[in-house]
């Protein structure tokens, strides 16, 4: 007899993050669907959880029945530093990022930079476009 083969596939882990005052849940659904087409079911969403955008993703994960990891600062375990303990368990889990929105904020960008760096591939999802500029950018 041969040798047993194991037909487990990767998971595809996609970091959702972007700003406060996103709420277009239709362009961030089609721009998802459109760029996990080819990944799905094996996609697991990770957040930084809390309202906005990570309630947007959160739901984008259950409507599609993805699994969803939201991790979220650890005060406890890591005192005085859980955001950044939570940043940097963000970046290793994650494979690509999606960023909804434009986010003023430097941390997001840092995170963004940090997937890029590790060689995870980018999606910005804005209010009157998406970058890149095709709605078929697969991921």
């Amino acid at each position: 007899m041969g040798a047993a083969v194991h037909t487990h596939t990767m998971v595809f882990r996609v970091l959702i993050l972007g700003e406060s005052g996103f709420r277009d849940y239709s362009r961030l659904r089609d721009a998802l669907d459109a760029a996990l087409s080819r990944r799905q079911p094996e996609v697991t969403i990770l957040t930084a959880g809390g309202p906005g955008v990570p309630a947007l993703a959160a739901s984008y994960a259950r409507s599609r029945g993805l699994e969803l990891l939201a991790l979220v600062p650890d005060h406890e375990r890591y005192p005085g530093r859980a955001r950044e303990r939570r940043d940097e368990l963000l970046v290793e889990e994650a494979d690509t990022v999606v960023v909804a929105g434009e986010p003023d904020d430097v941390t997001t960008w840092e995170l963004v930079e940090r997937v890029k760096a590790k060689g995870g591939r980018v999606l910005v999802v804005v209010r009157e476009w998406l970058w890149p500029k095709s709605t078929e950018a697969k991921m």
